[in-house]
């Protein structure tokens, strides 16, 4: 029944014979620990006695050494997960001091390893953060937040941009414990691509403008001669310059239906807003013309 009760030694007949030395050459306690082959952990004292012999203790310290081994898995895990955050992040205390940070956070500063490992105030991290900034007195923003976190207990958040050219999405969000957590978001490709958005929508606008311009001048111009063409065939249509033959009197009308038609696309084109119709407006308007030149030449 007592199977399994002592430590796996190589040596068994060794280790038994240092143990039993505790009874002929023990002056002082001893104290080992024990790891059984079933898992169980032992704390081990022996104590001898003043009228000779030994008091062995035996305190089982299985559960107090499970429950250490997970919580240093379960540390070593977080701290894993926290340094290879996509984010950077740093934990302020309450009187402002840095204490925690990952790998991001301090890469995206370029802090000094000796610098940061010092758990500076943010004022400090502030001023050694200024001249990274493209505009150094945005650096305040930083001790803003984390004020208004550790002391108001109110999340905030706003954009930094740095000299280089990254932007950053930061925010402060306050801790049960009254400490901050500092996020720092990396948006510099979202932005580069809002602000060539923004230029191609800037650039279609002007588009847009050059062509209503264009459009209006293209109308007017039309419209001038085509007053003056249907003036005239109307003169030669209702006989103002002497009798026609009816062949002479088909054509004027021919013109003025060439005309009216191209009038009414010119008006259409006025109110345009996209290349598809404007295309359709423009063969129509093509046709017209034939119409009216082929009118005139005969």
């Amino acid at each position: 029944m007592y199977s399994n009760r002592v430590p796996v030694a190589l040596d068994f007949p060794c280790w038994k014979a240092e143990r039993r030395e505790w009874f002929v050459a023990a002056e002082t306690a001893r104290e080992e620990s024990w790891t059984l082959p079933g898992g169980t952990h032992l704390r081990v004292v022996a104590q001898p006695l003043p009228e000779g012999g030994l008091l062995t203790i035996f305190e089982d310290l299985t559960e107090q050494v499970q429950l250490a081994s997970a919580r240093d898995t379960l540390l070593r895990v977080r701290t894993a997960t926290f340094d290879n955050l996509f984010e950077g992040l740093g934990v302020f205390a309450a009187d402002g001091r840095l204490q925690l940070w990952n790998s991001r956070f301090r890469q995206a500063w370029g802090f000094d390893e000796a610098f940061i490992t010092s758990h500076p105030r943010v004022d400090a991290l502030a001023k050694q953060a200024a001249g990274k900034l493209a505009k150094p007195g945005r650096s305040s923003l930083i001790g803003d937040l984390v004020r208004a976190a550790t002391v108001e207990r109110q999340q905030r958040g706003g954009s930094i941009e740095f000299a280089d050219g990254r932007v950053f999405e930061v925010a402060a969000v306050p801790l049960p414990d009254g400490n901050a957590l500092f996020t720092m978001l990396d948006i510099s490709d979202r932005r580069r691509i809002e602000n060539a958005l923004r230029e191609r929508n800037d650039a279609l606008e002007a588009a847009d403008r050059i062509k209503t311009a264009f459009v209006a001048s293209m109308s007017y111009e039309l419209r001038t001669p085509l007053t003056s063409i249907k003036g005239f065939a109307e003169m030669l249509y209702n006989g103002y310059a002497g009798e026609w033959p009816q062949t002479a009197v088909d054509y004027s009308g021919a013109i003025l239906e060439s005309v009216g038609r191209l009038g009414d696309l010119v008006d259409d084109v006025l109110d345009l807003t996209r290349d598809g119709g404007a295309l359709g407006v423009l063969e129509g308007g093509r046709d017209a013309w034939d119409g009216v030149a082929w009118g005139l030449s005969h």
